[in-house]
């Protein structure tokens, strides 16, 4: 018998190494040589070379160069390099033109500077035997790149067809109408690119690393408060949009939601272009942008995604479908929309606006510029996104803007696209620019702008302010994908001033309406959109898939082979020893009760060390059964559970680590406070000693009334003592249900400051509640819980993302997963 289970042993060990030899063939080491290159007119060029193992002499692998952005080097692209090169990729990065160690003046995009370096460096890559070629002198080559990146990798697609795929990153279609829509000049960023540019040399030239063209085009822009036609010629040739009709590499675009540089008009221009020319593309309306970084979680999707367009185009992989033309990420991790157009077709309706200041005679509302455009609204500055809810935020006085909004939503709205408004106007001056914002205000008054984009609105032949006439003005607002919670009000703000736009320097007075006959705002609402997890969409494709499943069902055979050797052992031991060090795991939990009633289906998360977590839903959603799983007082219908990594049983040793209060304390009526906590403490093996009951009793402040039956105490006291008893011998973890039950708001705020000093001295808290405003002013991290099932966990940050509050966060995807 011992001689069988150890050849199952072997197979089973045999299989899980060949499944993670699939999984993992694509992360052998990586060869790393740094030195320089020659670029176009051969300017010395710093960059790397990344060569994976597997890519040789005889088995040569396709090429990707990695481009950074504007004021940055090649370090900045190091994960995106990585990533591609674990795939099985050789990759180039290099530092452009001026920046890093490399030679020569930052052009941005120049045709004979940076973009010819590209045909440089794919000179380059066809003499390493390792790269993969189609013909001597045409390396089968891709080109990734980020901001300025994007736009040189469009661009050299254009001029080098050797290129076989393409990924734009936050970058542009048209850079004179990213840097001055409507032909108002973006200031803050235009400012912001030629610093990044200049770089960092520290001489009495103002251009810096700069080319004297950029720089005088600049300098003679700036003095004027608009870009010169010289500047507007330079702009346009650096702008792909002229050239779409020439790229015929497959393309993956990827543009930011939270980018008032490079907004989704961006995408959709080019977009429009690629389809034009029949050239294969796509698109990623992600959560990042220039306004806001990239998280973890954000990074790892993006490198998917990458992998998988240059898989299905690079290594031509035809089992690798390309996607759905539009993939837009939805706030408060709801996953993806899905859409098979670009732009996503949505339904127009109409919102009627009401006035939320006084109007004059003519149902306007005045407001005023200020002399010098001063003070401004800030609503967006170059690199720090949306400041409408931070205290950077200036409120702008009401006589400098007017505001006009819709009744309260007796829905949420998914709201995908450009919003329209038309506008009368009328004012002391004939022409001038006005601000347009779309504005989210919550039930509190709070008021938001939509990823903190504006649009800036040119007006001219403005009939005079008491002509009792108006010029209307159609305008169509930066697109947004933005989900209007229940009870919120969506409307429009127009204002003077814009920190983030060239003033007005000449005072003005202006009066708008919005125009009859509807006085409505046009709301683009998605037609139900396919939605999915993050799990396809992220770049994993069906082989990868199978390759994970393999490796899954040789853990399986190989898992169920120890059990089966090793079920004479402790059913105590450790099961899982990477996840000693987090308090508690829960993985695919569900629970049936007889009769079939569904109570927690497929809930997942983690609860790390240190952290506040709370366990959000209302009444019935299954928050106490999740507990009871965690703590062995119910046995799951299917999934596990670990507590320190231990496999949740009842009685594990593990248990003695963790103070709980699940539905009460179980207080006998007849015994004194402190009597109940010395027999809890001897019948669960805490600490019991006189100084730790005295101890917890004085941290819910009930040491003088400890020696009193608790049948006399308040609900409150005794609530109090079931919090006492989960504190007893400062346990590592502390899982409370619904531990606000009875206490009045003084003691409500006594047990945040507690929870709060449990996770300050590294110890963690499980807490439970269908408070959410009390979970909001406590928590680190959240996991929303409704009908039995997790919509959304992560950071408070994360979650409320870009709802006015935890409230608004859980409404908003409770919702969504009915859709």
């Amino acid at each position: 018998m011992r001689r069988r289970r150890t050849i199952l042993l072997i197979v089973g060990i045999a299989l899980l190494v060949a499944a993670a030899w699939l999984v993992l063939g694509r992360t052998r080491s990586v060869e790393r040589d740094t030195r320089s290159v020659a670029g176009a007119g051969g300017v010395e060029l710093e960059a790397t070379l990344l060569v994976p193992q597997r890519a040789t002499r005889e088995d040569p692998r396709p090429a990707v160069l990695v481009a950074h952005g504007l004021g940055g080097d090649q370090g900045d692209t190091r994960r995106m390099a990585r990533s591609l090169a674990r795939a099985g990729f050789v990759v180039r990065t290099w530092s452009a033109r001026g920046a890093g160690g490399s030679e020569g003046k930052v052009g941005i995009a120049a045709e004979e500077g940076e973009v010819a370096d590209v045909s440089a460096l794919i000179d380059e890559l066809a003499q390493h035997p390792e790269v993969a070629r189609d013909s001597p002198n045409d390396p089968r080559v891709a080109i990734v790149g980020t901001s300025q990146g994007g736009g040189v990798a469009l661009l050299a697609a254009a001029t080098d067809d050797r290129i076989d795929a393409v990924v734009p990153i936050f970058a542009w279609s048209s850079l004179l109408d990213a840097l001055e829509p409507g032909g108002v000049l973006k200031l803050g960023w235009a400012s912001s690119l030629f610093a990044a540019g200049a770089g960092e040399e520290r001489s009495a030239d103002p251009c810096g690393n700069l080319t004297q063209q950029l720089c005088d085009a600049w300098t003679e822009s700036s003095a004027a408060g608009q870009f010169t036609p010289e500047a507007r010629e330079l702009l346009e040739e650096m702008s792909p949009v002229r050239v779409l009709d020439e790229i015929e590499a497959p393309t993956l675009i990827v543009q930011g939601q939270y980018d008032s540089l490079f907004d989704f008009e961006q995408a959709t221009r080019l977009a429009d272009g690629l389809r034009e020319a029949h050239t294969p593309y796509r698109v990623e309306w992600m959560r990042a942008g220039h306004d806001l970084a990239l998280d973890e979680r954000g990074a790892k999707y993006l490198d998917a995604a990458v992998i998988r367009w240059l898989d299905r185009y690079l290594l031509d992989d035809r089992d690798e479908a390309p996607g759905p033309r539009l993939a837009i990420e939805l706030g408060a991790r709801r996953g993806h929309a899905h859409a098979p157009t670009v732009p996503l077709e949505t339904t127009s309706r109409l919102l009627r606006l009401h006035p939320d200041v006084d109007v004059d005679a003519a149902d306007r509302i005045r407001f005023a510029n200020p002399p010098s455009g001063r003070p401004s609204a800030v609503t967006t500055l170059p690199g720090l996104g949306d400041l409408t809810r931070s205290e950077l935020a200036l409120q702008v006085p009401e006589g400098q803007r007017a505001r006009f909004v819709s009744d309260p939503a007796s829905e949420g709205l998914e709201i995908i696209g450009a919003t329209k408004v038309s506008l009368v106007v009328a004012g002391t001056r004939p022409t001038g620019t006005l601000f347009v914002r779309l504005v989210d205000v919550s039930p509190g008054g709070q008021v938001q702008v939509p990823r903190g984009l504006v649009t800036p609105l040119r007006v001219e032949e403005v009939p005079a302010l008491d002509s009792g006439q108006g010029a209307r003005f159609e305008v169509r607002l930066t697109p947004v994908a933005w989900r209007l919670a229940p009870g919120h009000r969506i409307g429009i703000e127009v204002g003077s001033t814009d920190a983030g736009y060239a003033p007005d320097p000449i005072p003005a007075e202006w009066a708008v309406s919005i125009a009859e006959p509807d006085h409505a705002l046009q709301v683009p609402v998605a037609r139900d959109p396919t939605r999915t997890s993050d799990t396809f969409e992220s770049g994993a494709s069906w082989t990868t898939l199978l390759w994970t499943a393999a490796a899954v069902f040789g853990a399986a055979v190989l898992a169920a082979i120890l059990m089966s050797v090793g079920r004479h052992r402790s059913r105590d031991r450790i099961q899982e020893p990477v996840w000693r060090k987090v308090p508690v795991r829960a993985a695919d939990l569900a629970k049936r009760y007889r009769g079939g009633f569904q109570a927690v289906e497929d809930v997942s998360f983690r609860v790390d060390a240190g952290t506040i977590v709370g366990l959000v839903g209302p009444n019935g959603a299954g928050k106490t059964t999740v507990l009871r799983m965690l703590l062995g007082l119910v046995r799951p219908t299917q999934g596990v559970a670990h507590l320190y990594g231990q496999r949740v049983r009842p009685g594990i040793p593990m248990l003695r680590r963790t103070g709980v209060l699940v539905e009460g304390p179980g207080l006998l009526p007849h015994r004194t406070g402190r009597q109940h906590l010395h027999r809890y403490a001897s019948a669960t093996g805490r600490p019991g000693d006189a100084a730790s009951v005295d101890a917890a009793l004085a941290t819910v402040d009930l040491l003088a009334d400890a020696d009193r039956r608790v049948g006399t105490w308040s609900q409150g006291m005794r609530q109090r003592l079931g919090i006492a008893q989960a504190l007893l011998g400062e346990p590592d973890l502390v899982v409370l249900d619904e531990p606000t039950n009875g206490l009045d708001p003084a003691q409500i705020r006594h047990l945040r400051q507690i929870i709060r000093s449990i996770a300050a001295s590294g110890r963690t808290v499980l807490v439970s509640s269908h408070l959410l405003g009390e979970l909001e002013r406590v928590c680190t991290h959240v996991v929303l819980i409704a009908r039995g099932r997790v919509l959304a966990a992560g950071t408070l940050e994360e979650v409320v993302a870009d709802h006015a509050d935890l409230e608004d966060a859980f409404l908003a995807v409770t919702e969504g997963s009915d859709a």
